[in-house]
């Protein structure tokens, strides 16, 4: 298990290097220019539509006034009430801005990835002719084909991921004592569904349909752990991470796959 972890991140690590050697460098200018697109477009829509979404909340709560008439209140009790609205919509904000970036770095990677389909088919496929010395021929359709079920794959993980952080961050927002715990589980469940993204590729081409890819996920799942977990550390950091994280990961998997059959040594 650890084994298969460890040699999940160390492909993923080892795959900008392998790029550079065989002339895949320039892949990365790709995703640069997407990420300025998407950064222009969503990241100020989001945040005025999480400020409108929290006022509306404490709006419901009545709790507004009350916090804001915290200093003129004269009993104790009174002024326990303030502070106590105060903190709840304080309690709001927090929460729904964290659902906003949350839900910006869901919308962000899943979009990413189905935007990259192609390019990801590619660099998948290309890595594993340089490893092998198997040349697959272009065709079309296949191709096609390939980069659809890679889209299609990464709209129903970006569904599933959303729907279990959303839950998460609804059972944050009764019970904030086990904020460590979600945040731990937020993680693991974007390195699950990234690293099954990036392995899908390699799945595809071996004609492994979508539930024997669930089942073959299954059975690698420390090395599409370890590889996920790259890719989500990766997308936590603004700019570097969708320049680097997809191509990286799509190409460290098959790199991974090989490494693991021990078949060749990655050049």
């Amino acid at each position: 298990m650890l084994r298969d972890l460890r040699l999940g991140m160390a492909g993923a690590f080892s795959a900008f290097g392998f790029s550079r050697r065989h002339g895949m460098v320039w892949l990365f200018a790709i995703p640069f220019v997407l990420w300025i697109l998407f950064f222009l477009v969503l990241n100020g829509s989001l945040d005025d539509q999480a400020a409108r979404i929290s006022e509306w909340l404490i709006g419901l709560t009545g709790l507004e006034g009350d916090a804001a008439g915290e200093i003129g209140d004269t009993s104790f009790w009174e002024k326990a009430g303030g502070v106590a609205a105060g903190a709840v919509t304080w309690l709001i904000r927090i929460v729904v801005k964290l659902g906003s970036l949350i839900l910006f770095f869901i919308l962000s990677k899943y979009i990413t990835l189905i935007a990259l389909s192609p390019l990801l088919a590619w660099a998948s496929e290309r890595t594993e002719e340089i490893l092998t010395g198997q040349v697959h021929p272009f065709v079309l359709q296949r191709f096609l084909q390939d980069v659809l079920r890679g889209a299609l794959l990464a709209l129903r993980n970006g569904v599933l991921e959303l729907g279990i952080n959303l839950a998460l961050l609804f059972a944050f927002l009764f019970v904030p004592l086990i904020a460590p715990i979600t945040f731990v589980i937020f993680f693991l469940v974007s390195s699950w569904f990234a690293g099954f993204s990036m392995f899908d590729y390699a799945y595809e081409r071996r004609r492994l349909g979508v539930r024997a890819s669930v089942r073959q996920a299954r059975g690698d799942r420390a090395l599409l752990m370890g590889n996920g977990a790259v890719f989500s550390a990766l997308m936590l950091m603004p700019f570097i991470g969708v320049i680097f994280g997809p191509l990286c990961c799509a190409i460290g998997a098959v790199i991974t796959l090989h490494r693991r059959q021990g078949s060749l040594m990655v050049r």
